[in-house]
């Protein structure tokens, strides 16, 4: 399968109505001559034509809000020239649809030529200085997420600026991996519990491949892996290795197992990352497997190679148990297609979609 990024679209919209923060509605605030506007807009990707990614055989759709919520005030706009970083100031929203936001805001550049990246960060902190901290640990409260998209200058100061064909794709930080069982195991067990191996209790909020030179925006990133295409292209794979953990458990909710991980790539002996199945009998009895364990492997191969858990992927295994009591997975994984959310709605804000 070929699989290339999917991400949430963001595009820069013609500012043309009333825009509304979260906290006050502004009828034509007064524009800072020395400032550009900017106006942008966030919204859910909608089976882009750029997007080669495919869930395929998998006809559950995904999306909760844990995956799909940006909070406000963690959400952050640079933009990056040669030799300086801009931030992008006085952002203000207006909900323009069930799924999309509207966004402006006010930026000072002193550079009237050349290129500069808008970099867009979702649900990433800033420190005591301002800076922006680019690490996040395993329960992070809600997924980072990141984009780049490099633009012409100059940004006129007093002008808005219109970048509306040039979209944005942002990547979540983290991966989605699910176990469940088939239909006919269901019928005869449930899942107890899984638990993984290894892990890494930190993660990079950036892709990698940001520094290389052919990378003007998300979508020239590849997967590593599984990208065989696009195997020349700079990698986003990012695992932060400084802190291991062991035996991770992960969530059951209606006999489905889930867990989010950063990333983290896939060793040997003890290293290699294995999840080990808990089954029940429909009386509650624990249940003896002979081979109780999953392995990040391809099983659609014969040779079975393994892979890496890598960001905005959903690796979910769909197991069968067999008369010996053996695993059996099937296992599907793609990058996340960022369409499928709970109750159709971008969740911006609150839990109910609105902004705080």
């Amino acid at each position: 399968m070929k699989k290339w990024i999917l991400h949430i679209l963001l595009f820069t919209g013609i500012f043309g109505m009333l825009a509304t923060s979260c906290s006050q509605e502004a009828d034509d605030p007064t524009q800072d001559s020395r400032m550009a506007q900017v106006v942008f807009t966030i919204a859910l990707d909608n089976s882009s034509a750029g997007s080669r990614g495919s869930w395929g055989d998998v006809d559950q759709p995904i999306g909760t809000t844990y995956e799909n919520y940006i909070d406000p005030q963690l959400f952050h706009v640079q933009i990056a020239t040669s030799n300086s970083t801009y931030t992008v100031r006085n952002i203000v929203t207006q909900k323009i649809s069930e799924n999309a936001y509207q966004f402006r805001g006010e930026v000072s550049i002193d550079t009237n030529s050349g290129s500069a990246k808008i970099m867009v960060y979702a649900n990433m902190d800033t420190d005591t200085d301002g800076d922006l901290v680019t690490t996040f640990n395993q329960t992070a409260t809600y997924i980072p997420m990141f984009g780049v998209k490099t633009i012409n200058l100059p940004l006129n100061p007093g002008e808005l600026n219109d970048f509306t064909a040039d979209p944005i794709f942002l990547l979540r930080a983290m991966a989605k991996v699910e176990v469940k069982l088939s239909t006919e195991t269901a019928a005869s067990y449930s899942l107890a519990g899984v638990t993984l191996n290894t892990y890494n209790k930190k993660g990079n909020c950036l892709p990698g491949g940001l520094d290389e030179e052919t990378v003007e925006e998300t979508k020239d990133l590849c997967y590593p892996d599984n990208d065989s295409e696009n195997s020349d292209a700079p990698s986003c794979f990012n695992p932060d290795n400084t802190e291991k953990g062991t035996n991770l458990e992960f969530t059951v909710t209606d006999n489905v197992c889930i867990v989010y991980l950063p990333e983290v790539a896939n060793g040997t002996g003890n290293e290699e990352l294995k999840m080990t199945l808990a089954l029940t009998d429909k009386n509650g009895n624990s249940v003896a497997l002979s081979n109780s364990n999953l392995y990040f492997h391809d099983y659609s191969v014969e040779a079975k190679p393994k892979f890496n858990i890598v960001r905005n992927h959903w690796y979910q295994y769909t197991v069968t148990i067999n008369d010996a009591r053996e695993v059996t997975p099937t296992l599907y994984y793609q990058v996340w297609p960022w369409k499928d959310i709970v109750n159709g709605t971008l969740t911006f804000g609150n839990m109910n979609g609105e902004c705080n």
